[in-house]
């Protein structure tokens, strides 16, 4: 049960980002925890929630989950290379 409730979590607070960047594959993105209240237009999650940016390597923000590994394996599927910021 617990499983489900966290994929139910996670399922809300992903919400992508609009941006039109054009990025090749191998590109190196950046992934940083952020307060969900950084972020304009998303919808269903509470302020002070911590959530996931991605962004590229010109600071372009590209999307944003709901949690780290969702982020890293997100950026690893479109064949990017992601890294972590603090």
């Amino acid at each position: 049960m617990n499983n489900q409730n966290e994929e139910n979590n996670s399922t809300q607070t992903d919400a992508t980002v609009a941006a039109t960047v054009t990025l090749l594959p191998g590109s190196m993105v950046y992934i940083k925890a952020i307060d969900s209240s950084q972020v304009q237009g998303l919808q269903g999650v509470p302020p002070g929630t911590i959530v996931y940016a991605i962004h590229s390597e010109a600071g372009a923000p590209l999307a944003v989950l709901g949690n780290r590994d969702a982020a890293f394996y997100a950026a690893r599927q479109h064949n990017m290379l992601p890294v972590s910021v603090h």
